[in-house]
């Protein structure tokens, strides 16, 4: 009876043990895919060996918004017809909103033709966009782009220049001649070499982040690097 009861402990003990053990790996490639992990009150907190490099991403020039002084930098590389970004434009508006001193946010344009041609008109819609800024409207053109992004034409960008009250011609000119495409050409360009696969892609501080974040989890890494 007695080597009966120590056998089944020894065979629990080992099914725990291994659980453990599984349990860690796989947490493991979480934190691994995500780059950060969850402090102890469960806030998402960023390696402290990269809290600090916040240049990384970051591209002088750049459209931007936010405090150029707070602690938060956050590069954003997107595609105007992703969905995925789209998504994040959403979110991102509520963050805005929310933290409004807090960040440091810039945009950059990272177009993905699409493998079923479902971005045929990314690259064209950065290209656009620039000449926005040109004009200083880049964040309110920005926001029509994915406002109106399942019916965009290539007319779309005209008349989104025109219902900002730009100078239509100016715009016209900037499009038609492409000004803005060695721009998006050197941010794709810098994507690439930062490692970026896919859109929307943040470096938070210069740690990397794939995917659409919700809204709680921007204000756990907010709470966290304030």
């Amino acid at each position: 009876m007695k080597f009966y009861l120590k056998t089944w402990f020894i065979f629990l003990l080992v099914i725990v043990v291994a659980g453990l053990a599984i349990t860690v790996v796989v947490l493991s490639k979480v934190i691994g895919e995500f780059d950060f992990f969850l402090a102890e009150d469960g806030a998402p907190a960023l390696e402290e060996k990269q809290k600090d490099d916040k240049a990384i991403g970051f591209e002088e020039g750049s459209p931007t918004r936010g405090n150029p002084k707070a602690k938060i930098t956050v590069v954003e590389f997107s595609d105007f017809q992703c969905p995925f970004c789209r998504e994040s434009f959403g979110i991102l508006q509520d963050v805005f909103q929310k933290f409004p001193d807090e960040i440091y946010f810039q945009y950059r344009h990272f177009p993905l033709e699409g493998a079923d041609g479902s971005h045929p008109l990314a690259e064209e819609a950065a290209e656009a966009s620039m000449c926005a800024n040109a004009q200083g409207k880049f964040w309110e053109y920005h926001d029509l782009i994915f406002q109106n992004q399942n019916r965009l034409t290539i007319d779309s960008f005209l008349q989104f220049a025109s219902a900002l009250q730009l100078d239509t011609t100016a715009f016209a000119v900037c499009f038609q001649t492409r000004a803005f495409a060695d721009l998006v050409a050197q941010d794709f360009e810098d994507a690439r070499v930062l490692g970026v696969k896919a859109t929307p892609t943040f470096f938070v501080n210069g740690v990397k982040i794939e995917g659409t974040l919700p809204l709680s989890t921007w204000e756990q890494l907010i709470k966290e690097l304030s």
